[in-house]
């Protein structure tokens, strides 16, 4: 038996395929990987955010070193493909070994074509068991570090149009107002200026977080979520310096640690796990901690004079 895997895209009705060549294999295995092969291609994947592993013959393994591969191969191994089978010997088909491999072997299209095969079109794991793994992040237990992963080369993927000078306000005025920044709303003085990330995380759920500074104060307050798709889904402002100068114009740290505190919780009452309580006193452990700062800072600066309140 021949096994050939094929992209709906390349697959035309009644045919084989678009091109004047396809090559069959004479094991499945070897179909499954020239298939992943083309997909890694075909979706721009890069060697250092995955790996493949085909060492077990019965099984293939992805294994992703980050959220945003991870689930980009679970689309597409959810996605359909055409699996084609030949149960004859080919004879008369023309026919050579693709680099010395006997059981891989390249054919013209238009010899085998009359010769009959099988098709059927489904997901690509329910053809093969394929694994994908999520590679744990080694960290470094006692030295603190971000549970993200962070993006490098991101180049101008995340970079947004300015739509104008950013003003402090209300914090739903600094909010329509990103919104309207985001868009491509922008007046004459600042048609074609774009405002880059100061720096770009991969999300727990696969999509991106990018955070860029004030376009008042130059501090990276301002946090724009795309999904893994690159489409923005939703932004929100950090607390840009001290409220008694600025006013109250965004979130702060305790603010979200609360907010995902009280979602545990609310979560907790549907489905009910321990490791919900212990995450919960941890945070609420770093909300004592945070206040506990807040407080020493306090009295620093009411034990000296002329300190501007700006941080």
């Amino acid at each position: 038996m021949k096994h050939l895997f094929i992209r709906p895209e390349s697959k035309v009705k009644d045919k084989l395929g678009r091109g004047v060549t396809i090559v069959l294999h004479d094991n499945k295995i070897g179909a499954v990987i020239t298939i992943m092969q083309a997909l890694r291609d075909l979706h721009g994947y890069t060697a250092e955010s995955f790996a493949f592993d085909w060492s077990d013959t019965t099984t293939f393994k992805i294994i992703a070193f980050n959220d945003h591969d991870y689930y980009r191969w679970l689309d597409i191994l959810n996605k359909d493909v055409y699996y084609v089978t030949f149960d004859n010997e080919l004879h008369g088909a023309v026919g050579k070994s693709v680099l010395g491999n006997p059981d891989v072997t390249r054919y013209t299209r238009d010899s085998i074509e009359t010769m009959g095969w099988k098709e059927e079109c489904a997901p690509l794991i329910s053809f093969f068991p394929i694994e994908l793994v999520r590679a744990p992040i080694e960290q470094v237990v006692d030295e603190p570090y971000v549970p993200l992963v962070e993006i490098v080369d991101f180049g101008d993927t995340y970079d947004l149009p300015i739509g104008g000078s950013f003003k402090h306000g209300s914090m739903f005025l600094r909010f329509f107002k990103f919104l309207s920044d985001l868009s491509n709303k922008a007046d004459e003085e600042t048609i074609g200026k774009t405002r880059k990330p100061f720096v770009v995380f991969e999300s727990h759920l696969g999509g991106n977080i990018a955070i860029y500074k004030s376009l008042s104060t130059n501090r990276e307050v301002d946090v724009a979520f795309f999904n893994r798709y690159g489409e923005l889904v939703n932004v929100f402002s950090f607390q840009d310096g001290c409220p008694h100068v600025f006013g109250i114009n965004g979130l702060t740290i305790e603010d979200l640690i609360s907010i995902g505190t009280w979602r545990i919780l609310h979560l907790n009452n549907a489905i009910h796990a321990d490791e919900n309580i212990e995450a919960v006193r941890h945070l609420n452990s770093a909300v004592d901690s945070l206040n506990q700062r807040t407080t020493k800072r306090v009295e620093s600066l009411l034990a000296k004079d002329n300190v501007p309140l700006n941080d």
